[in-house]
């Protein structure tokens, strides 16, 4: 039997059938919630088998990111259980569910990466595993019981340093050392993993993988390439992070594609980046996330130190032909025979946003780019350059000298990209096009000419 009068302090002995409530009760969680919980575990002394324990079960569980938040609320308070927003825990949603005035279930959601979330599972874990341990919070509890009966608070402070004491523990076991390393070379072994994190704004890198064929691609590229790579982290036996990655040796430079942590932010991808940082010496690295995924960006600006070298908006515009020009302006189109003297003006803004394409890489690479200028007075004053393809186009960069920006340059160079698009492939299958934040005109240009916006990311070099 469970249940417990509110406030008081009971404790039974261990009840084989307390793992019933929990399945009982997880599989009616989980039909209310769908897929805004992520995980559900049994946890606190009712899991641990042997234990004394007050008859409540504790159920911990994840959730992805705060827009599941009011949903949640919604299908708990459906099958009787009270919010009582974090109770004292950020980045927690707790529930209790009463009956006749006796505690029943206590419910912890915590949002994706949370350290309290890994706490509980580890001290449940830990008193599985240590027997003698579990024994010595058993003979703690009765004590506090007999002096506390009354007192659930006192009950719960005399608890304290014990629990501290085990997850302690956690510390020396969680560390550098239970981390490997290793190349993976056949896919199905981080397929799920990937799936689940890359498709996930809170855990996703860039770009976000949004359906299975893309994934493969991005999978099946990253080990049979020579110049790519696919890497697993391991804690023990369990994969707690993916990195995909490619590199230029003439550049030095390396690109990840995927880099994607579960849980230990900090040591999972510390780990991960020496590898990286070990196998291509005085590389510079160039890595993506999400604006979503905040557990990535605080462990890059904050421990890292890295600089971030890009804050965009990604937009989008997909399946158009015969585009029809808003403006009618006509743009000059940059190629071999006119790029020197293009090339001064591409430099400025080159050098200025730290950007891969200066003149000397844009020119050896001319033929997968197009290019498009406006002039005064026989000087280029705003241009646009763009890889072309009928499948993906993708803008990479779009110059205004200060003297005219703010005067619609923007827009007749977006407008002019598209014309040149229409009037090269029958069909535009999709127009990429990375937007600095802090390009409000820009922005708004893309936007009015048809682009939609797609994602928010931030890339960091290392």
């Amino acid at each position: 039997m469970i249940g417990v009068p509110r406030k008081s302090v009971v404790l039974n002995k261990y009840c084989d059938s307390w793992s019933s409530y929990f399945e009982t009760e997880k599989a009616l969680i989980l039909e209310v919630t769908g897929d805004n919980i992520e995980k559900i575990e049994h946890v606190g002394s009712t899991a641990v088998k042997g234990l004394v324990a007050k008859p409540i079960i504790d159920i911990a569980g994840v959730y992805s990111g705060h827009d599941k938040k009011v949903a949640i609320v919604e299908a708990m308070k459906s099958i009787g259980y009270e919010y009582s927003e974090n109770n004292g825990i950020i980045n927690r949603l707790y529930f209790s569910k009463r009956i006749d005035g006796k505690s029943y279930y206590h419910l912890h959601f915590y949002l994706f990466g949370s350290k309290d979330y890994d706490k509980q599972i580890f001290f449940r874990d830990y008193l599985r595993s240590n027997q003698d341990v579990a024994f010595e919070y058993s003979k703690l509890k009765q004590e506090l019981l007999m002096k506390y009966q009354d007192d659930r608070p006192k009950y719960t402070e005399g608890k304290s340093d014990f629990i501290l004491r085990v997850l302690k523990e956690r510390e020396k076991i969680t560390t550098d050392e239970n981390l490997m390393v290793v190349e993976i070379n056949e896919i199905n072994s981080v397929y799920d993993f990937v799936k689940r994190l890359s498709n996930n704004n809170q855990t996703a890198s860039y770009p976000k993988i949004h359906d299975e064929e893309t994934l493969l691609r991005v999978l099946n590229t990253s080990v049979s390439r020579e110049d790519y790579r696919l890497i697993g982290c391991y804690e023990n036996e369990s994969l707690v992070g993916v990195v995909a990655y490619f590199w230029e040796d003439k550049d030095k430079y390396i690109q990840t594609t995927l880099f994607l942590v579960e849980r230990n932010y900090s040591l999972v991808a510390t780990k991960m980046i020496d590898y990286i940082s070990n196998h291509l010496k005085g590389y510079k690295a160039f890595i993506g996330f999400q604006k979503g995924n905040q557990l990535a960006i605080s462990y890059f600006k904050e421990e890292m130190k890295a600089e971030c070298i890009e804050d965009s908006v990604v937009t989008s515009i997909k399946g158009f032909t015969n585009y029809n020009m808003q403006y009618d302006m006509p743009l000059e189109q940059v190629t071999k025979e006119n790029f020197s003297t293009y090339s001064k003006f591409h430099d400025i803004f080159a050098k200025e946003y730290g950007i891969y394409y200066d003149s000397v890489n844009l020119l050896s690479d001319l033929e997968e780019f197009a290019i498009l200028g406006i002039k005064e007075q026989g000087e280029f004053i705003a241009s646009i350059f763009f890889k072309t393809d009928k499948k993906i186009s993708t803008v990479y960069g779009l110059f205004v000298s200060k003297e005219y920006k703010d005067q619609g340059q923007e827009a007749l160079l977006i407008d002019g990209m598209l014309d040149y698009l229409s009037s090269s492939f029958e069909a535009v299958g999709e127009v990429i096009y990375f937007i600095d934040r802090v390009e409000a005109d820009e922005l708004k240009a893309a936007l009015e000419l048809g682009f939609k916006i797609k994602e928010e990311y931030l890339c960091f070099c290392i």
